[in-house]
């Protein structure tokens, strides 16, 4: 393994930042890290303010708390009971428990009687206790007809049996 300075690489047929890659067909020749080809000479890759270079040495990537906008990285505006997120399918942060996403906001989560937060993402946000219904913004009592006990979710009724449904009696 030979290592040439710019003018011996030169002199052997390598661009100016390249490495020969004793490759015996195709290219035979790679640009070194943080270098790209561009028109059959190695180009440095311009890295912006609050990124760094990738383990390929080929791209670059935004440091945490900042995200890709064309060539630059712009900060990520966290709200008010926020916290940055690495998902990629979200805005770059999430609503701490407690609260929703509203646009660019966290907004509280308004929790009525009878309900607990819910942390599976659920629209609203929470959950109606075991033998309650939820109905708009509040929580129900579910009547239970003669013959009946709660479903297996606990937020609705079936017939026991032998007795069959027939609309909101058990026959």
């Amino acid at each position: 393994f030979a290592i040439f300075t710019a003018p011996a690489a030169q002199a052997a047929g390598l661009p100016a930042n390249a490495y020969s890659s004793n490759a015996s067909y195709g290219k035979t020749w790679q640009c070194h890290r943080g270098y790209v080809e561009q028109g059959g000479a190695c180009v440095e890759l311009a890295v912006p303010e609050h990124a760094y270079l990738r383990s390929s040495g080929e791209r670059w990537q935004c440091e945490r708390g900042y995200r890709k906008q064309r060539e630059t990285c712009i900060a990520i505006a966290v709200p008010a009971h926020g916290y940055l997120s690495d998902s990629a399918y979200d805005k770059g942060w999430l609503c701490d428990r407690g609260y929703l996403m509203n646009g660019d906001q966290c907004v509280a989560i308004k929790v009525p009687e009878h309900a607990y937060l819910d942390d599976a993402g659920r629209q609203k946000g929470w959950v109606c206790e075991r033998g309650y219904h939820a109905d708009g913004d509040s929580c129900l009592e579910i009547k239970l007809p003669k013959n009946a006990h709660l479903d297996y979710s606990g937020n609705g009724w079936e017939c026991t049996l032998p007795y069959q449904g027939s609309g909101r009696t058990c026959q």
